[in-house]
This record gives C-alpha cells, structure tokens and sequence, in this order.
C-alpha cells in the first residue's frame, strides 16, 4: 500500500471521511468505539496527515523553512537548536536546507521551500549572494522573512542580528590597548553584513587610537581553514610582519595559530590571535583562544519567536522587527 489517506480509512471502517478526520482530531460527537477504530487503523497503517492537504484545508502547513550557509560548525548547528525549540514550541515543524554558502543552492532551496507552502522562512543568507531577488520574491508572495546572523537591510522584513560593529570594536581596541600596532584582519571576500559590519568596528578602533590604516594586513578569504594557513604564511612572510591576527571566526584564527607555531613564533608574545564565535575548540587551543561569544542558541529562539508571531499574525502589513543581540569578548592567552 502507498501512502495512506483519510479515504482509504473511511473506504475500509464504511464512514465517511469528515468522520474518520474528526476521530483523528478528537473534535466532535461520535459513537466511542468509531473513534477508536479509527485510531486504531491509522497506527496499523501508520497513517500520517498530507501537508499539503492539511494547506488546503487551513491553508497552512505549520511547517517553517530554514535555509543556512552550512551545518558543520557549532555556531549554526546552536543556532538551528534555538530555532528548533522556538518553533516546537508553537506547534510548528523546520525543514532545514544547507546552501553550502552557495548562491545558486540557496535560490533552488527558496523557491522549492516557497512551493511546499511553508508558513514562513528563516534565512541566513550565503557569503556569495549579491543578487537578492529571490528573497524579494518571497515578500512578493506574502510568506513572512526573517533574516538571522546575516542579513540584508535592502530587503523589508525582519532580522536578528549580534553588535557585530561593537564585538569587533572591542575586540581591536582591546588588542591595540594591550600595545599590537599592526593588527591583521581575515575576513570574508564577500560583502555579507557580519564581515562588515566587524570589519567596520575594527577600523573605528583603529582610528579611536590614531593607528594608521595598513591595506597591505587586511586579508579577504573564502573563510576556509586552509585558505587562513596559506594567508597568514603571506602575512608571516611580509617586509614588515602584523604583531597580531583577528580573523573573522576562529577557523581562520586556528589557522593562523598554526602558522605562527610553525613558524617557530610564540603566541602572544610574537604575534597575538583572536576569533570570532566562541567554538568549542577555542577554549582547549595551545594557548586558549582570545575570542568573541555570540549568543546562538538565542538568537535561534529569537528568530523562531519573531516568524511565528509574524505567521500568527493575521494583519496583511506585518510590522518588521530588528532584534540586535549582545555578544561578549572572552580573553584568553592567545592575547595576554
């Protein structure tokens, strides 16, 4: 047998099939021993509800698309967490999709999400999207947009973002504090907001302490371990070397504490290394990793809170949100 319908059910127990959806929705009066046959019958044939009939019944799905660059780290992983726990909350289900930080992946996963009728989406756009058109469709169709981690201020919907600006401010001031004057910075070869956003707080400090921009110690990568190990050998390799590395998460600061070890260098006393993220790995690092903390798992709560409001919301002009989490600096020895 295929899958199972509310007719077969009906066909097979001789009720109609409002009686066996009924039975199944504990709704309405009805002789006892048909609500139990029911039941019965649909565990025996492992029955479950079509989304898509459950949308033209209610013209709903409970169901929200998720759409992240990647789930290998622990940063969207503790995102999706958060998100998964807001949302089951509610009585709504996720279908996670992972673009792979790939443009092309991220448009086929919006329009496919768009045609399974989800109720809304969440979305941290990928480092290589520029063209936005694709989200601009799904404002066109009225499904509710909420934009987590990364996001884009050209597209009106809602957003859940970090103090980016500020972590990254921080973070240098503090660097530039402790006495570093050439500090390098890693960060994504794609205009996504988080990269700039940090890369904009790191050249306010810099002009807060009067230091001089330095073109030739700003680096843009792919993001990719491999990629920080070659980089950071060019920077070592410089007339003029940095005395310290912030990349922009800490696989790119991992990398380049490999390098600076390899290079027989001591970290910090030779050149000092920070992240962004607060992995898991960067607390156990030799030395542990100076780095920012966001706060994922909230953030991943907060976004489901906000789509789930804009999906209950009946009104057709839903007012958008911006909800900017704080995250913290973690000093460790790779700094001090």
């Amino acid at each position: 047998m295929g899958r199972v319908t509310l007719k077969d059910i009906a066909r097979k127990l001789n009720i109609s099939i409002s009686t066996v959806s009924r039975a199944l929705r504990n709704k309405g009066d009805m002789n006892p021993k048909t609500r139990q046959a029911v039941i019965d019958l649909s565990k025996k044939w492992s029955y479950s509800p079509n989304p898509y009939a459950m949308y033209l019944l209610k013209s709903k799905t409970n169901t929200i698309g998720v759409i992240v660059p990647e789930i290998s780290s622990y940063y969207f992983a503790a995102i999706i967490e958060g998100i998964e726990k807001g949302v089951s909350q509610a009585g709504y289900r996720i279908l996670i999709c992972f673009s792979n930080d790939n443009y092309e992946n991220e448009v086929a996963f919006v329009n496919e999400l768009i045609n399974y009728h989800v109720d809304g989406l969440l979305i941290s756009p990928s480092q290589e999207t520029v063209d936005i058109e694709h989200f601009r469709k799904i404002i066109n169709v009225n499904i509710p947009l909420v934009f987590f981690d990364r996001a884009f201020k050209e597209i009106d919907s809602s957003r859940v973002v970090t103090n980016n600006f500020e972590a990254a401010f921080q973070l240098t001031e503090y660097l530039l504090i402790k006495g570093y004057r050439k500090i390098a910075f890693i960060t994504s070869m794609q205009p996504i907001s988080v990269a700039q956003e940090r890369y904009e707080g790191y050249l306010a400090a810099l002009k807060k302490i009067k230091i001089p921009f330095d073109r030739s110690v700003i680096i843009h990568t792919d993001l990719r371990l491999n990629t920080a190990i070659s980089t950071t050998r060019y920077l070592l390799e410089l007339a003029d070397p940095p005395d310290a590395i912030i990349g922009i998460n800490d696989n790119l600061a991992m990398g380049a504490m490999k390098v600076v070890k390899e290079k027989g260098l001591k970290i910090p006393d030779d050149v000092a290394v920070a992240g962004f993220s607060n992995a898991p790995f960067s607390a156990f690092l030799d030395p542990p990793l100076t780095t920012v903390d966001h706060p994922t798992f909230e953030m991943g709560v907060t976004a489901a809170h906000l789509i789930i409001e804009q999906i209950e919301n009946k009104q057709k002009d839903r007012e958008n949100q911006e909800k900017i989490l704080t995250s913290k600096l973690i000093f460790r020895k790779s700094t001090e």
